[in-house]
């Protein structure tokens, strides 16, 4: 508690000045506490400033007086995209406006939304495994003993949504992950029982079928 009362009387005229006190004057318990909550908010929020962008709105569950989380689900961070005013929810890495041509050097799915990219399915044992990727992935678990059921190519975004909506049906029934699976299967959340009927063409009816690649 000591450190506590040390720590305050050393930031107590950034207090004062944050509430517009005169030098010397009694800093009120729930002045502190607020300019602790401001402090939090404004670390927070840098962690989401980029440059071309300004922070619109941020939620930080659970301010300094608390100490837990309030909420259960937090609205996110959300900017105003300078060049356009497109308003959008930031994440923690690279920003990138979905409503402006991508940057050259990105490799975000908008920027790759309309490259080539592979919905897989494949089978070790009583297992099935989907996924996307390109070629090299396919490949992998090839060599680590699974065998191709279905591949499938069309554009990165149809890709990632397909693989979406197979995610969201088949989340009850994911395998985790077991010493006897294939290293590349990762932590079974995308692995079903092989009993279960999948296809591929149902979530992805633009895919091209190009199994034939991958099977001997």
């Amino acid at each position: 508690m000591a450190q506590t009362y040390d720590a305050l009387a050393a930031h107590a005229g950034l207090v004062r000045q944050f509430l517009g006190l005169a030098a010397g004057a009694p800093v009120p318990l729930p002045g502190v506490a607020e300019f602790l909550a401001a402090t939090v908010l404004e670390t927070t929020l840098e962690v989401y400033r980029r440059p071309g962008w300004t922070v619109l709105a941020g939620d930080v569950c659970g301010l300094p007086w608390a100490g837990t989380r309030l909420l259960p689900s937090s609205h996110g961070t959300w900017g105003r995209h300078d060049v356009c005013g497109t308003v959008a929810k930031l994440g923690k890495g690279r920003a990138e406006c979905r409503a402006c041509p991508p940057e050259p050097d990105s490799r975000t799915h908008h920027a790759r939304r309309d490259e080539p990219h592979l919905l897989y399915l494949v089978r070790y044992r009583r297992w099935h495994k989907f996924g996307r990727g390109g070629d090299s992935r396919v490949r992998a678990h090839l060599r680590a003993g699974a065998r191709a059921v279905q591949v499938l190519t069309a554009t990165h975004a149809e890709v990632v949504a397909s693989e979406n909506t197979l995610k969201r049906r088949f989340r009850r029934h994911a395998v985790l992950a077991r010493p006897t699976m294939p290293s590349t299967f990762g932590t079974g959340t995308e692995v079903l029982p092989a009993r279960l009927p999948i296809d591929l063409g149902a979530v992805l009816p633009t895919g091209r079928d190009v199994t034939h690649r991958y099977v001997d």
